[in-house]
């Protein structure tokens, strides 16, 4: 009997190391977990026992390959706080020598984008990249929204710049042409909101190459009015934060339908981020064996759609 071709990912987290098998069709075929206490360094502070981390991981590697039934055609890592990243023999990113067509980690945001930054770096002539999220609407589709988090105080310059981005991957990704795009606002008037919101809408209007239909408000977020949204990453991380809740409060209230259960985070996988010089995608710290399915399909689809060759062509001509 032939023996199935799985992908072993090794998920690093905080306390529990887990070892995960995906077949073909993205279908968890097999879970192992060890748990792990924390240590302390030498000002007290929690930290991971290196000796036995190393140990555990190594094991995992060598089970991974010997699981009856399974023939492991390739190993990746998701981690907590820090993220692997595969090298070369001269010690280079294998993101940068084309080795890899996408990184993705459950890792700590912050040290993913800034690793992002400072590794992959902004493509030219963007201001700063932005993360993506998505958007379930009533409809059974998706919106996306950018920026979740990643910037929190923003100048009009960076989100008229965002709505060319979304709209790029929008299109590259759904295949759906000319996607609409909304600001986030307190009112559906020109002059309503915040200098930044009036300074961001005048951009949006004068900018041909995107399908701006103009303000929307916060009652308008699942309602399919448009299919990218743009807002600043404090405000689109208190959005994003508070449709996760609409999940779990619904759930405990034994109140699901395919609405609610589109709002649960698993279902995307995680969250890329976009205006860099390779494809990133951040997914959950609390990921689960579905979400970080999720993860690979997204990543896959990302690579696919070849969405970041199309920004850079589109930035650079400008």
């Amino acid at each position: 009997m032939q023996n199935k071709p799985v992908v072993a990912i090794l998920d690093v987290g905080k306390t529990n190391k887990k070892l995960l098998l995906f077949d073909e069709a993205y279908n968890l075929v097999y879970e192992k977990s060890d748990r792990m206490e924390e240590t302390v360094d030498e000002d007290g502070f929690p930290c991971e026992d290196l000796a036995s981390l190393t140990s555990s991981v190594v094991e995992m590697i060598g089970s991974s390959l010997k699981i009856e039934g399974f023939d492991v055609k390739a190993i990746n890592f998701t981690a907590y706080g820090a993220s692997f990243v595969y090298v070369d023999g001269d010690g280079k990113k294998d993101i940068w020598t084309n080795k890899a067509d996408v990184f993705a980690s459950a890792g700590n945001t912050g040290a993913m984008m800034v690793g992002s930054l400072f590794s992959v770096k902004t493509i030219h002539g963007i201001q700063r990249p932005a993360i993506a999220g998505f958007v379930p609407q009533v409809d059974g589709h998706y919106a996306i929204m950018l920026d979740i988090g990643a910037n929190a105080d923003c100048k009009p310059e960076m989100l008229a710049q965002w709505a060319e981005l979304g709209s790029i991957y929008f299109e590259s990704t759904t295949g759906k042409s000319n996607p609409r795009v909304g600001l986030m606002n307190i009112g559906e008037e020109e002059q309503k909101g915040s200098i930044l919101a009036q300074g961001t809408h005048a951009l949006l209007k004068e900018n041909s190459h995107i399908n701006f239909i103009g303000n929307i408000e916060g009652k308008d977020l699942f309602r399919n009015k448009a299919d990218v949204i743009v807002t600043d990453g404090f405000t689109g991380n208190i959005v994003l934060k508070m449709g996760e809740s609409i999940y779990n409060i619904m759930k405990e209230q034994g109140m699901m339908n395919e609405f609610v259960e589109n709002t649960n985070y698993e279902n995307y996988g995680g969250s890329p981020i976009i205006g860099i010089n390779g494809n990133v995608i951040i997914a959950h710290g609390a990921s689960s064996p579905k979400a970080i399915k999720n993860m690979i399909k997204l990543c896959k689809s990302v690579v696919d759609s070849n969405v970041c060759q199309k920004i850079k062509a589109e930035f650079e001509e400008k």
